[in-house]
């Protein structure tokens, strides 16, 4: 009972810092932490305004926000295996940032942020060569289909040196979870002495 309270604390903690940074990038930001084993993805979701049209349209359509889940959590486990900050894009087309925050030598979660394109003409073919795999795979009709383009039109649209000024704050929000999860081993390890000299102590009176 103590345990998962100390985890909804740390939870809340987490998105009330994503909500800032979000309203302040004007991009969404999400998590993937580690818990029990488990990942379990953590995001900025007060200001559905800050989520692009062509993201909101997808999830919209019949398996569509399942298949997006789906993804987002393949790319948060690829950053976790390559232990290092670098560009993702989702089945889509459209390019998200992952940056895996460690302790102890431990990736503890994969901080993904963006939803957004990149002027570079590498990036934006890549980026209409993905949009076109997700129509078929999404089996949109015609209309559907012109609508998801558009809307990947309307996404926002970053230049090197925008991104680049996106980036440096990053290192920021890595820093801070850091001190998040560094609190909460300790708040773990201390519900778990506790416990334990509980235990120990109705264990003696039991044998008494």
């Amino acid at each position: 009972m103590a345990k998962s309270a100390v985890l909804a604390a740390e939870e809340e903690r987490i998105r009330t810092f994503l909500d800032i940074f979000a309203e302040a990038s004007g991009l969404p930001i999400g998590i993937y932490e580690k818990q029990n084993g488990e990942w379990v993805g953590i995001f900025s979701n007060r200001n559905e305004a800050l989520y692009e049209g062509h993201c909101r349209f997808i999830q919209s359509l019949l398996g569509g926000k399942a298949k997006c889940q789906a993804d987002e959590l393949r790319r948060a486990k690829e950053a976790r295996n390559a232990r290092e900050a670098g560009l993702t894009m989702c089945h889509a087309g459209i390019y998200n940032y992952a940056v895996p925050v460690a302790l102890d030598g431990e990736v503890k979660a994969v901080i993904l942020y963006g939803e957004l394109r990149l002027a570079e003409a590498t990036h934006e073919t890549r980026s209409r060569e993905w949009h076109e795999e997700a129509v078929t795979s999404l089996g949109l009709d015609t209309d559907q289909a012109s609508t998801l383009e558009q809307l990947r039109a309307e996404t926002k649209l970053y230049s090197e040196g925008e991104f680049a000024h996106l980036q440096s704050t990053l290192p920021r929000v890595a820093e801070w979870l850091y001190q998040i999860f560094k609190d909460e081993e300790k708040a773990r390890y201390n519900i778990e002495k506790i416990t334990h000299e509980i235990q120990t102590r109705i264990q003696g009176i039991l044998n008494a």
